[in-house]
């Protein structure tokens, strides 16, 4: 499976996630790594912002948008990071 094909799938769901890891475990590339870094960041904070109800519609629409930015570098294979979470994900989560 090619990177691009890999860090699109991390984008869709959960479950694509999941699959694009263990693809890229099998045959790892950079790219890929990259944005599955990115995306489960956004997973985990789309989660966590729907539990706010005060502010849930504000945070994952928020939370969209940056899953837009990511998902178009993903098409482009760029490493594009999501303004200001981006750096704190690959921080996080840098043993993926």
């Amino acid at each position: 499976m090619s990177p691009k094909l890999k860090s699109i799938l991390a984008h869709l769901t959960i479950l694509g996630w999941i699959v694009a890891f263990i693809f890229n475990r099998m045959d790892p590339d950079s790219v890929t790594g990259f944005y599955l870094r990115q995306t489960l960041g956004l997973y985990l904070f789309i989660l966590i912002g729907g539990l706010i109800p005060s502010i849930k519609v504000l945070i994952v629409m928020l939370l969209f948008v940056l899953w837009v930015f990511s998902f178009v570098g993903a098409t482009q294979q760029q490493q594009k990071e999501i303004p200001y979470l981006g750096p704190v994900f690959q921080r996080w989560f840098k043993n993926i």
